[in-house]
């Protein structure tokens, strides 16, 4: 059985989210990219991307 804590995921890092975000974002487009997308390929949850970008474009920015 797995833990979950609260917080960011300790592997979680700002630059390397933006990276990879925008190889997502290259291949789909902003607009063609979703959440759940995000989510799966950067791992922390919806919330806390949003915690952190304050939206979507924020990771392009």
């Amino acid at each position: 059985m797995t833990v979950r804590t609260r917080g960011r995921p300790p592997a979680f890092g700002r630059e390397r989210a933006i990276l990879d975000a925008a190889r997502l974002f290259w291949r789909r487009g902003c607009s063609g990219t979703s959440t759940r997308a995000l989510t799966a390929a950067l791992g922390p949850s919806a919330a806390i991307l949003y915690g952190v970008f304050g939206h979507k474009a924020g990771l392009s920015e």
